[in-house]
């Protein structure tokens, strides 16, 4: 199947790396088209992106698949799951969806990919995770502050 200028083109049947018919690869690709498509979300429109994130995908729970990508060790899927866990860290409404991947350690497979970039977006998720979590006991401890002093 050529084209006018001799290229040829991709027929539906062809089987490429990310985009195969069959299976878990049709999965896979699946999930990294929403993946793709959340991390935009979240940048254009946070609060759409935040509510893709939690409902918008097809088990109606982004977390789960996006432990999927991660967990798949496929490089492409892991580039994209690490740029959606940066741009949803962004996000202060998303941020506690991420939470289970910090405690069940999932982030740390993404932190130990040989792909800087893949670490990259991790490092940038946790350092983003971990400044909302001081400045959240700061917070608390103003609040015992005040609590003391019986003005809460």
């Amino acid at each position: 199947d050529d084209d006018v200028h001799g290229e040829k083109e991709m027929d539906d049947d062809d089987d490429d790396v990310h985009g195969g018919k069959e299976g878990s690869n049709a999965e896979l690709f699946a999930m990294m088209k929403r993946g793709q498509l959340t991390a935009s979300l979240l940048v254009g429109k946070p609060d759409v992106g935040t509510w893709a994130l939690k409902y918008g995908w097809s088990d109606g729970n982004g977390v789960e698949e996006l432990k999927e990508l991660i967990a798949s060790d496929d490089p492409c899927a892991m580039s994209i799951a690490s740029e959606l866990v940066s741009t949803a860290s962004s996000v202060e409404k998303s941020r506690p969806l991420l939470l289970p991947l910090v405690e069940e350690g999932t982030l740390e497979d993404l932190l130990m990919h040989p792909d800087a970039d893949v670490r990259s977006g991790a490092a940038s998720c946790a350092a983003k995770i971990g400044l909302a979590s001081k400045a959240l006991s700061a917070d608390d401890g103003e609040v015992m502050g005040l609590s003391d002093d019986g003005e809460v």
